[in-house]
């Protein structure tokens, strides 16, 4: 099990791709599992980590690397949670880990499950990603 801890309260959103906004779902997650309250800014140098959003369309690994590519252009050095969109109807879908194929640094890559309808799946494999956090 990875524990990433993060410092800080400030944090930047980065999308890649259409969310179907199971972003904004998972932001209202994690702040209801968090102890501290979050507040989210619009650059960089306010924040204290990044919020990454990457929708898997095509396949997980192009859309990483796409999404990674994306980050780094606007951080090489602040953490970042990856947080892989895995569109499915199955709430019980496995999926793969994709965080052995990330190797940035002060970055942690959870897995989550969305549907377009049903937008971020309250489900046993999205509390376990949010607990990582």
């Amino acid at each position: 099990v990875i524990v990433f801890l993060l410092t800080g309260r400030k944090f930047l959103v980065c999308i890649s791709g259409k969310t179907l906004n199971a972003d904004k779902m998972f932001i209202e997650q994690l702040k209801n599992v968090m102890e501290i309250n979050l507040q989210e800014v619009s650059k960089v140098d306010k924040c204290d980590f990044i919020l990454v959003f990457c929708p898997v369309v095509s396949r997980a690994g192009t859309d990483i690397e796409a999404t990674m590519k994306t980050l780094h252009s606007i951080s090489d050095t602040k953490p970042a949670v990856l947080v892989v969109l895995h569109h499915t109807f199955d709430v019980h879908s496995i999926v793969p880990e994709t965080w052995r194929s990330v190797t940035r640094k002060n970055l942690i890559t959870i897995d989550c499950l969305f549907h377009e309808d049903q937008g971020f799946h309250k489900c046993e494999k999205n509390n376990e990603s949010l607990s990582k956090i």
